[in-house]
């Protein structure tokens, strides 16, 4: 039977396939390399067999030699608008085929702000260059609330690129939200200023990274359902994302990036950092673990991953997988003897979180010193110290007005919109 010879757009279409395939690969590997739970890596593997499925369709049957050379030429030069975040830097050094002259920018600072323009704004280059684009990418320069002076580049603004159809294959898939997953492959992909360690980007600028993506991509009607505080009813309402301001910051930071506070009561000198997003994963870990009953709860999570994992697993053996079985076993056992303790459930977030964000105290920065430092310091100092540190904390204000429905009495009330990793999940 002849070859049946590819039209030009399934020429495209089977390179946006081979590329974005190529990124799910990466992705699994960066997650396998993070640590992540099997069961997390197994639901990316799934997102990439629909890839992998779309592409046999094609049929190796029905690509003629002329076909190959075609698609790789399309790979080759992005003649398609593909996205694949290894090529924009390779061994420390820009790729020198990316696109250096196209795509117009603009800076952004709220999402209210962003307008059309034909032409490109003057950009100081230690924030941005066009070199991070590659051709026909779509993208904009965000301002980040911490003006950068959280980090000793002071680098205050990023390049973001928009979210594309592929991207929504992981992002409208809920298993995929587990420890954050998401986030970082969203800060990972889309930032494309690949200089910045997204590790160490403030939660505040995280935030409003990711307001920039959901708005930009799925529109500023973000659909919510509230507590009314004085019926106790839940109202489902949407909210514009314009409502939402940066939080003016006008803090400082020294070539460290970090701040000068002195205490009041014992006039010592603090130097503190804002958390990172990572950080501030890692403390609500560390404080869901310091009692007995909300380490059943995490234990009791790890017990399910497992489970779950097994079940989908093809490459272990039987004895193998027996034994994994059997200590999954050892782990129910520790949860159940857990949640028979009558232990007090408390946690340690106020004194953790200012370990968290203490760098030093009279210039000692010895971790064991800080730690027995915080334990002793007076309530005086400890809560102008917070006090402070929140006071002025970058990133976006969230306290959103809510319009009461005439039916339950008309008027309007204040309250916090919840900014969680599930942001995306409701324009599935």
């Amino acid at each position: 039977m002849a070859k049946k010879k590819l039209t030009e757009e399934q020429k495209k279409e089977i390179a946006l396939l081979r590329s974005n395939n190529e990124m799910y690969e990466n992705t699994i590997k960066d997650a396998q390399m993070r640590g992540e739970s099997e069961s997390v890596i197994n639901m990316i593997k799934v997102a990439k067999s629909d890839i992998e499925q779309k592409l046999n369709k094609f049929g190796k049957e029905n690509i003629v030699d002329d076909d190959v050379d075609t698609i790789a030429s399309f790979i080759a030069n992005d003649n398609v608008n593909i996205y694949r975040p290894d090529e924009y830097q390779e061994n420390g050094v820009i790729n020198e085929t990316v696109n250096k002259a196209e795509a117009p920018v603009h800076i952004v600072d709220n999402v209210e702000e962003r307008v059309e323009t034909d032409s490109p704004v003057e950009v100081d280059e230690k924030v941005f260059s066009n070199e991070y684009a590659s051709e026909g990418q779509q993208y904009d320069v965000i301002s980040l609330p911490s003006n950068g002076e959280c980090y000793p580049d002071k680098m205050s603004r990023v390049p973001v690129s928009y979210l594309t159809a592929y991207d929504e294959n992981l992002i409208t898939s809920p298993n995929l939200y587990h420890d954050g997953l998401i986030i970082e492959y969203l800060l990972k992909n889309k930032v494309l200023n690949k200089d910045i360690d997204i590790n160490s980007l403030v939660s505040g600028d995280v935030d409003a990274i990711i307001l920039f993506l959901r708005a930009t991509s799925y529109g500023v009607d973000f659909p919510i359902t509230v507590r009314d505080p004085e019926t106790g009813q839940q109202i489902d309402t949407t909210i514009d994302l314009t409502q939402l301001k940066t939080k003016d910051f006008k803090l400082k930071g020294d070539e460290n990036g970090h701040f000068d506070f002195v205490l009041p009561k014992t006039k010592a000198q603090i130097k503190f950092k804002y958390l990172t997003r990572k950080e501030e994963k890692t403390l609500e870990r560390l404080s869901n673990l310091e009692t007995d009953q909300m380490r059943a709860t995490e234990l009791e999570a790890c017990v399910l991953t497992i489970r779950d994992a097994l079940k989908m697993d093809k490459s272990l053996q039987p004895k193998d997988k027996q034994v994994i079985i059997d200590l999954n076993k050892h782990l129910e056992n520790w949860v159940k003897e857990l949640e028979k303790k009558n232990t007090i459930s408390y946690s340690n977030m106020i004194t953790n979180r200012m370990e968290f964000n203490i760098v030093s105290i009279n210039g000692n920065g010895d971790r064991k010193f800080i730690h027995e430092a915080v334990k002793e310091m007076p309530a005086q100092d400890a809560l102008a110290l917070r006090k402070y540190i929140l006071e002025n904390e970058p990133g976006i204000d969230f306290e959103i007005t809510v319009e009461r429905p005439e039916s339950l009495g008309g008027g309007s009330f204040k309250t916090f919109l919840e900014w969680a990793d599930t942001v995306f999940l409701n324009i599935a």
